[in-house]
């Protein structure tokens, strides 16, 4: 945590899409990163426990996170989207929670929202066809 955000899973080969989560979402990373890679893409996962630390890094630290020329980027995350939106840029996707008035137990909610891997690994593929 001290650098705020980290490569949580090296892509295995060339990189070509990078996904982003904090707390329990980043499994959802690691299911979508395992089906990608079946696919021969090349994908890293950064776990972003405090945004805030990590944009206090320098520039080197970021660059080595979060490649500027990797435009391809999906985030998830069990809240609101917005903070996100300064990492994924323009060409990615942020999933994630805009409204207000769900309940029930947690893997039913979530699984109604589509804060799942199958959503994570549906998105990425929508960004790199």
């Amino acid at each position: 945590v001290e650098k705020g955000g980290y490569i949580l899973s090296k892509e295995n080969d060339e990189l070509d899409i990078i996904l982003m989560a904090s707390g329990s979402e980043v499994q959802y990373c690691i299911e979508a990163k395992e089906k990608l890679e079946s696919e021969g893409y090349g994908v890293r996962v950064i776990s972003m426990p405090c945004m805030e630390k990590f944009d206090a890094q320098n520039d080197s630290y970021k660059e080595e996170v979060l490649p500027k020329d990797i435009k391809a980027r999906v985030s998830i995350e069990a809240a609101a989207t917005m903070p996100w939106y300064k990492y994924v840029g323009l060409d990615g996707k942020v999933i994630g929670l805009d409204r207000f008035g769900e309940s029930g137990p947690g893997e039913k909610v979530y699984d109604h929202l589509e804060i799942t891997g199958d959503r994570v690994y549906e998105e990425a593929l929508k960004i790199l066809k």
